[in-house]
């Protein structure tokens, strides 16, 4: 069995989602923050966390007794080991102490001569997505992301001829070779005794963003987004954050035009300064204001004002991106609002 590759899966994970605990490079991607309580926000690891056995391997002393079942309680598969002290330890800590233990993974059933003929739960602290969630998510997923091989799903449909506990894993670009360039990205089957790559899915507690210190630099446009709508100024103010870190995120202790380029987003200088026709502008306000007076001043080259646009504007709380257009033949030399 193999999926179908979607059209819009990309090769290498989007930047919108993914976050980093600051002073640590690991990545994670937020894919989803409907969750409650433990089990609040829905996260995968961008990154690979080493290569693994579907069945253990007992220090060169023969493979585990055969399962497609990934079940934590049972030292033969892969889940036990993915949930042991020695691979949390991998996780930053700041990430650990926040995953749900005792979250209820559902997963599809597997062949009916296997261990898992109907769909099961388990409840664990870590595990890989279904192919279900792979389904679901896939648009927020790199499914290569610079990696040699495949990496596992904790589905085992076991339909390869007689391996009925046959897992299944997403295949990289390497992993499928020129020959078999049409299996890139998607989500295919391999032997029981096959080793590829794991990347880790978990839930976070509802409390993670107002507790651990993110990087705000590489920090992902609707990660910031979930944080300043969720969280104020105060949730965040024991985290650690900076002014200049809390302006990143949105979030500003007064009204404030924070750039001023062209409409193209181009920096405004003596070279371009006299081709502008309209100037676009980004201010953060500290709460919502509607009929905000917006005024945009142009100097000519001598220094001395040559206009003034006025405006009126309905502004959100946060980030505001605006646009005041003026008379090109003003022959401006600079700007400022």
């Amino acid at each position: 069995m193999q999926s179908a590759i979607y059209e819009d899966q990309p090769h290498d994970t989007p930047e919108e989602n993914v976050f980093s605990i600051s002073g640590n490079d690991k990545k994670f991607i937020l894919l989803d923050t409907d969750g409650s309580g433990d089990s609040k926000f829905f996260i995968l690891a961008d990154d690979q966390y080493g290569i693994y056995n579907w069945r253990k391997d007992y220090n060169g002393n023969g493979l585990s007794v055969a399962t497609a079942k990934y079940d934590p309680s049972n030292p033969d598969s892969i889940a036990s080991q993915m949930n042991s002290e020695a691979f949390l330890a991998k996780l930053p800590v700041e990430v650990v102490s926040h995953i749900d233990a005792q979250h209820t993974w559902i997963t599809e059933a597997g062949n009916k001569n296997s261990d898992i003929p109907g769909d099961y739960a388990v409840n664990c602290a870590v595990s890989f997505l279904s192919y279900a969630e792979c389904q679901q998510y896939h648009s927020k997923i790199g499914y290569d992301n610079g990696m040699l091989y495949g990496w596992f799903l904790r589905t085992a449909r076991g339909d390869i001829d007689g391996s009925p506990y046959a897992p299944m894993y997403v295949c990289t670009d390497i992993q499928a070779g020129e020959k078999n360039a049409s299996y890139k990205g998607r989500a295919m089957q391999t032997s029981d005794t096959a080793s590829m790559f794991v990347r880790t899915a978990f839930w976070l507690s509802d409390d993670f963003f107002k507790t651990e210190k993110l990087d705000v630099d590489t920090l992902g446009d609707n990660v910031k987004k979930y944080i300043f709508e969720n969280y104020s100024i105060e949730d965040l103010s024991d985290v650690g954050y900076s002014e200049k870190e809390l302006k990143k995120l949105g979030f500003v202790s007064e009204n404030e035009i924070m750039s001023a380029t062209d409409a193209d987003g181009n920096l405004i200088t003596s070279e371009n300064i006299g081709t502008i026709t309209s100037v676009k502008y980004v201010v953060s306000m500290k709460d919502t204001a509607e009929n905000v007076t917006v005024a945009a001043a142009f100097y000519d080259e001598n220094g001395k004002l040559a206009g003034v646009k006025i405006g009126t504007e309905n502004l959100a709380k946060g980030s505001n991106t605006k646009t005041i257009t003026f008379d090109a033949e003003s022959k401006c030399r600079s700007v400022c609002i």
